[in-house]
């Protein structure tokens, strides 16, 4: 490839990229991969994406010592593999509709009834919220806090997650109200959820996303006591504009 359209390659290479983390970021999407903690790194990314690409439209580097009249020049060689390698994955990005995690990613996962470690063992999660205002997460760390299950019995809650289910669950009678929790991004992602008791349990697809209230009861999940949310009424839901817990 000619020096003049390797430079434009590159060039066009960084505007894309850049106005892919803007309007990643602008819309929100970007966030079904990484935690909001580094959001303040996208902007930077973009600009830096950005300044990239000027500075190779604009940079015009010294001839090669063996003379100017060889046409090479530094900084500038750019093969078809070489494009392919940087291109393919942008376009990618561009052309793959961006969804959070759902139960697919469980087939490489496991779900969690108790609490990640890093919850289960840091710091206390402040246990004085509603019950409107306690998520999955929340109640998994109070779960670990005090482990008695009959301490939770006739608590309220009101979650809203993702309907799963596998072998292990009475199809009919039960399900898991599920979410993602994420630190960094979805490549450390824990599936945590609450069992959940309902007559019409089977009515649920999977990956419906619900809103569950109910009242702890006492029960047992293969050989394990723990607090079973026993569902009052359970409504379809929009996924939230973030679908993802973080701890």
């Amino acid at each position: 490839m000619s020096v003049p359209h390797a430079r434009s390659v590159k060039a066009l290479f960084f505007l894309a990229l850049a106005f892919f983390f803007a309007r990643h970021f602008l819309s929100g999407t970007l966030f079904y991969y990484i935690g909001r903690r580094f959001a303040w790194l996208v902007p930077l990314a973009a600009v830096g994406c950005l300044l990239m690409a000027l500075g190779v439209l604009f940079h015009r580097p010294e001839p090669h010592d063996h003379g100017e009249d060889d046409g090479h020049r530094h900084g500038y060689t750019l093969t078809w593999m070489g494009l392919a390698l940087v291109v393919v994955p942008l376009l990618l990005g561009w052309l793959i509709p961006p969804r959070p995690l759902d139960s697919a990613a469980l087939s490489t996962r496991e779900i969690g009834l108790t609490a990640p470690d890093r919850v289960a063992t840091g710091p206390i999660r402040p246990l004085s919220l509603g019950p409107r205002e306690k998520n999955i997460l929340d109640w998994l760390a109070a779960f670990a806090q005090n482990p008695d299950p009959q301490a939770f019995v006739g608590q309220e809650a009101h979650v809203v997650g993702f309907v799963y289910r596998d072998e292990r669950f009475e199809t009919e009678t039960s399900f898991m109200v599920t979410r993602f929790a994420i630190t960094c991004c979805v490549a450390d992602a824990t599936a945590v959820g609450l069992l959940v008791r309902w007559p019409q349990a089977g009515e649920l697809a999977t990956d419906t996303w619900v809103e569950v209230r109910g009242r702890f009861a006492l029960g047992v999940f293969q050989g394990q006591s723990l607090p079973v949310l026993v569902a009052e009424s359970v409504t379809p839901v929009e996924p939230p504009a973030q679908p993802y817990l973080y701890y």
